[in-house]
């Protein structure tokens, strides 16, 4: 079926890869996609800072970068720094104010019926408001 169950990542079948490569395939579509789904997980995945983020504080991104785990925080600063300057159109503009705080807007979600899960009504239609 079209919309069943998610297919997790085999890793009997990354046998012999990249140990670092499979640890992130697993963690983001294989078994460990539901750990990424809990409202801990959501709430990091908002940080502003890469190494509270679940998918972007993946070792995978440190992999031949020296580091202990007192300067991991700033490997991971270090790297997201750099990809952000590789590849910005106007770095200096654009990566300046990469780890600090910004205010995330939240969406009011409102139907004129009952509304179903993601906010969609079979016979009327859903307006955003966004909010702080």
């Amino acid at each position: 079926e079209r919309y069943g169950p998610p297919r997790y990542l085999n890793v009997t079948t990354l046998e012999g890869r990249d140990p670092a490569l499979v640890n992130l395939l697993n963690a983001t579509i294989g078994t460990g996609y539901l750990s990424l789904k809990t409202p801990e997980a959501r709430a990091a995945m908002e940080s502003p800072v890469p190494d509270a983020h679940p998918i972007l504080s993946n070792d995978f991104w440190l992999v031949g970068v020296n580091f202990t785990p007192e300067t991991r925080a700033k490997a991971l600063r270090d790297y997201w720094s750099g990809i952000c300057k590789s590849h910005a159109a106007d770095p200096e503009v654009q990566c300046a104010q990469l780890f600090k705080e910004k205010p995330v807007k939240k969406f009011k979600r409102s139907c004129n019926e009952v509304a179903v899960a993601s906010c969609c009504c079979r016979k009327s239609a859903c307006t955003r408001n966004a909010t702080d």
